[in-house]
């Protein structure tokens, strides 16, 4: 997430406790609705950076179905408090939180092998890799199924977009390539356990 704004201070305490609010230069106009969707998810590693156990802004205008979002620290606050309080803070904008997305929750478009989480309009597997032994960062072949929101799905091999058909016929010959590294790891073992005679 990238931060870009943030919301003004606002004196309130909705889960009876202190929490920080953030001061900023406010978050952008709602000309049409005054009814908002906030992405929100635990922060990462440690603490939030300010200390404080939220953070909130306001997102591009690409964002696709959300206008905020936020992070919690789930050490200091529990998503329901964090919600309450979030919630309350926008209210005091005039905003109303119709929806708080769970930035952690698996798809539901593709739930068998999109690995993306929260809202996303881009899905993707996990790659298949086959490594080098060499300590290089490129794998020897990596594969993976990919759904952009602009096109159809298809299965990516090495950076080259296959249909379906196409992926099939490049699985076969992958298949026969397997097989003839057989045959030649079988050759190699072989000679290998020859003796050498001159040259």
């Amino acid at each position: 997430m990238s931060q870009l704004k943030t919301i003004p201070a606002v004196d309130t305490t909705p889960t009876g406790r202190a929490l920080p609010f953030l001061a900023g230069d406010g978050p952008r106009e709602h000309t049409a609705t005054k009814t908002v969707n906030v992405m929100l998810g635990p922060v990462g590693i440690g603490p939030l950076t300010s200390g404080k156990p939220t953070d909130l802004w306001a997102t591009e205008d690409a964002a696709p179905t959300y206008d905020f979002e936020a992070i919690f620290d789930p050490k200091q606050v529990s998503r329901a408090a964090a919600e309450e309080h979030l919630r309350a803070q926008l209210a005091a904008r005039g905003l109303h939180v119709d929806r708080f997305l769970d930035e952690n929750a698996p798809c539901q478009v593709y739930p068998g092998w999109c690995v993306e989480t929260g809202d996303h309009i881009d899905h993707g597997s996990q790659e298949f890799l086959i490594r080098s032994y060499r300590e290089i960062a490129e794998p020897l072949v990596f594969a993976g199924i990919v759904h952009l929101s602009d096109s159809q799905p298809y299965v990516s091999l090495q950076n080259e977009s296959l249909s379906p058909a196409q992926a099939r016929e490049k699985a076969q010959q992958l298949r026969e390539l397997a097989d003839a590294m057989d045959a030649m790891a079988a050759k190699a073992e072989a000679a290998k356990a020859r003796p050498m005679h001159g040259r």
